[in-house]
């Protein structure tokens, strides 16, 4: 095998995929830009746990989608 002399072959991140920020973690997969926006306005407010935990899934199910939708039609 070939070896380059800049590279550190033994270097071994903690993760590759840990997340710095807690809200980063949150929104890593949720889908859709006004809920995003949504879910970031509650966190800096303090009040996501009065969220409802269907919002926050990665993408919310067929109720909660045809609710948001009659809210606005930006979250469809």
């Amino acid at each position: 095998m070939k070896t380059y002399t800049d590279i550190e072959y033994s270097f071994r991140p903690e993760s590759y995929w840990e997340e710095l920020d807690p809200l980063s973690a949150v929104l890593h997969n949720i889908t859709g830009e006004a809920r995003r926006q949504m879910i970031t306005n509650y966190w800096n407010e303090g009040r996501l746990e009065e969220l409802d935990l269907s919002l926050l899934g990665d993408e919310p199910d067929g109720i909660s989608q045809t609710r948001l939708g009659r809210i606005h039609p930006s979250f469809l």
